[in-house]
């Protein structure tokens, strides 16, 4: 017999062996359509080429869809055509929010559809926040952490899957298996080039999930995020052994309208940390007694160090990615020789005159940004860089000597630098594309 069977929102494989069992049991030209928010749920059951991934709606898809939930029809009163807008944008393709926006909006006047956007920014709808639970309630409990940590802290900063690898480890235990199921479960996106990061809305039901685990008392929670939740924890000691991780954004600050004043400097930082991004660091160098041997990433962008620590020996094997962009004091950088594993360093507008030999021992070093270093003189070495494919100079202008090769280049920028002739080993960059040199002094 020639049958349709479709089945809706399948989570368990289980239920696909009851359900269906084998397909022989099906008369031919039988069709059988199964959803799912697991992709996991079709091994070794269903090919890839018969499954077919939801896409997110296009703007104008969605943008009919949602005005037809919102007015009933297919045309728009000008009053609501740019905060229409607004919603499709805040919805990103996802259909079940593009309907849940104009059916909850529809009939109200435009001071609720003002008030409505506002308010998404802080809470989703509960129905679309309904619906991401149901697949956080689905997650085991390393799943849960990993999605919480990277909505929390991670989401939108651009982190690649090896570098969110690196920073959700725990002690040694692998996250490939986790990041894989999230993946499958819609609950991340992972792009071409590799970048992990998720919708908002999951992004804010995370959130909110944090925030209910103790909302009279945010010292209990596992994940500080609010600034003025922040504020008053460590203001009042209430701190508790819950508290796992703590992200701060100073300009949302209320009651310290963020300014962070640190008369008697910084005393310590945990040596465990893997992850340190503090945006207008006040201090001129790190905590002395801060090992930094657990660190993966060093962003301190718009700092003012000068020096990162006083003394030079650090053991740095685990530190890969290294920004300390438009930090104007630091004119100095320490011994990086301990970083064997480094790639990425970014001193862009920087103070330095010139750089730590170390530097040019980094074998896993792929991409080194000095661009705006306008006291920088010399770039010189006689080592040759095994793994360098980017170096930019660009607006070096004090820079007359240099000196560097690398097998791997791919990208070298001397623009607007004092350099008046290129060394004779330019030539041996065989895998080089780009070599920009306009307006050389």
């Amino acid at each position: 017999m020639k049958v349709l069977v479709v089945l809706d929102d399948v989570n368990d494989p289980q239920q696909l062996e009851i359900l269906i069992g084998r397909l022989d049991w099906f008369g031919n030209g039988s069709r059988i359509i199964i959803t799912t928010r697991d992709k996991q749920v079709f091994a070794k059951r269903v090919v890839d080429s018969d499954i077919y991934e939801v896409r997110a709606l296009e703007f104008d898809d969605s943008f009919r869809l949602f005005i037809l939930n919102a007015f009933e029809q297919n045309h728009i009163e000008k009053e609501y055509f740019e905060l229409s807008k607004k919603m499709v944008n805040y919805a990103k393709g996802n259909p079940l929010i593009v309907e849940v926006l104009g059916r909850h909006l529809r009939g109200k006047d435009k001071t609720i559809w003002e008030s409505q956007l506002q308010r998404l920014t802080k809470v989703p709808i509960k129905r679309v926040q309904d619906a991401v639970r149901l697949s956080y309630t689905d997650l085991d409990r390393h799943e849960k952490k990993i999605l919480l940590d990277i909505a929390c802290f991670f989401d939108g900063l651009h982190l690649k899957v090896d570098q969110i690898k690196l920073l959700v480890k725990d002690h040694g235990y692998s996250v490939d298996v986790e990041l894989e199921s999230l993946k499958n479960k819609a609950l991340i996106t992972i792009s071409q080039d590799n970048v992990v990061s998720m919708h908002s809305i999951i992004q804010e039901t995370a959130e909110e999930i944090v925030r209910e685990e103790s909302i009279d008392d945010p010292g209990k929670q596992s994940r500080l995020l609010d600034p003025d939740d922040i504020y008053q924890v460590l203001k009042n000691n209430k701190g508790s052994e819950a508290i796992r991780s703590i992200a701060i954004n100073l300009s949302k600050m209320k009651e310290s309208r963020g300014v962070l004043y640190l008369p008697q400097g910084l005393e310590s930082l945990p040596n465990e940390l893997r992850y340190l991004r503090w945006a207008h660091f006040p201090l001129e160098s790190l905590p002395s007694n801060f090992s930094g041997e657990k660190l993966v990433l060093l962003d301190l962008q718009d700092s003012q160090v000068r020096k990162l620590w006083h003394e030079d020996h650090r053991d740095l094997v685990n530190l890969k990615y290294l920004k300390l962009r438009s930090s104007s004091h630091l004119v100095e950088l320490p011994d990086l020789s301990s970083a064997t594993n480094l790639e990425v360093i970014d001193l862009r507008l920087c103070g330095l005159t010139s750089v730590h030999p170390s530097v040019f021992t980094l074998n896993k070093l792929m991409k080194l940004d000095l661009g705006g270093c306008i006291s920088l003189i010399s770039f010189r070495s006689n080592i040759h860089l095994s793994s360098l494919r980017y170096l930019s100079l660009a607006s070096c202008i004090s820079l007359k000597d240099f000196s560097v090769t690398s097998k791997e280049m791919v990208k070298l920028n001397l623009e607007f630098t004092g350099i008046k002739q290129l060394p004779s080993s330019i030539g041996l960059q065989t895998k080089l594309e780009k070599l920009l040199l306009e307006k050389l002094h």
